[in-house]
């Protein structure tokens, strides 16, 4: 089904932050944000919440020319498709999130079964196994130009073969899983210095201007919150600096998987 109330992103300039209060155990809900906009005030509620499970959080450095055709629209509220290509977010399935290294021609793809063990990869000119987004893992051996050792390219989270050309998909920062409080002081050195933020999320619905849901949206297993599980609605806050540089704050919660299907449900 998606989120009930639409999906979309507010673009503006930080005026204010407070965490939520501390409750008995020491934890937080969410750490707040108001976006001064020329329509008004946003408050963006972005979650920590680790009552349940650990919260997991990374702070991802983004290349800003491929954020270029939002960051040219006016400040304010912009609703979004739920689709690739409209700017929507998707933690899973979002190229401007992941460094993408192409390899430009193969010289042999040699499919195997069983995988090779992925210590005896290492030295090779490059011979990974990787998995096709939950199909069966395969092998592919390519001669490699300009990277001499896998190390310098793992991890990789996934391969495609257009035209005889490989494109290796990885993350270049881990997830962390701890405390709400430990997540908030991350998302506060994001947020420190920022010249102007975008935050995506669903929008209040309530008559008052804000965004909520600011996490992950799909991977919910069976339970209350399994009705908004869809891809390309994800939550998650960047920050833009004077320097030119930008990151992003993603967060999501320890129940939710980060392999899921097209209607975003989880994937065993």
């Amino acid at each position: 089904m998606g989120l009930a109330h639409g999906y979309g992103f507010v673009i503006g300039t930080k005026s204010d932050y407070w965490r939520d209060p501390v409750d008995n155990f020491g934890r937080y809900m969410h750490g707040n944000m108001k976006v001064h906009t020329p329509n008004g005030e946003y408050r963006c509620a972005i979650d920590v919440d680790s009552q349940v499970s650990p919260v997991h959080w990374r702070i991802q450095p983004l290349r800003v020319n491929e954020w270029t055709p939002l960051l040219s629209l006016q400040d304010g509220w912009h609703s979004l498709q739920s689709e690739a290509g409209s700017g929507a977010v998707d933690y899973i399935r979002d190229t401007r999130l992941r460094d993408v290294f192409v390899i430009p021609q193969i010289v042999d793809l040699e499919p195997r079964w069983p995988p090779i063990p992925p210590e005896e990869l290492v030295g090779r000119d490059l011979l990974h196994q990787v998995a096709l987004e939950g199909r069966q893992p395969v092998i592919a051996k390519a001669k490699l130009r300009g990277a001499k050792s896998l190390k310098k390219l793992r991890p990789v989270k996934r391969i495609t073969l257009q035209s005889r050309k490989l494109e290796l998909w990885m993350n270049i920062a881990p997830w962390n899983s701890g405390t709400s409080l430990q997540a908030l002081v991350d998302l506060e050195a994001v947020l420190a210095g920022a010249q102007r933020v975008m935050v995506f999320g669903e929008p209040f619905h309530d008559g008052t201007l804000g965004v909520h849901n600011i996490h992950q949206n799909q991977g919910d297993p069976p339970g209350p919150h399994a009705g908004e599980n869809a891809t390309w609605q994800d939550g998650i806050t960047i920050a833009f600096k004077q320097d030119g540089t930008a990151s992003a704050f993603m967060n999501k919660f320890g129940t939710q998987s980060d392999r899921t299907d097209d209607q975003g449900k989880p994937l065993p």
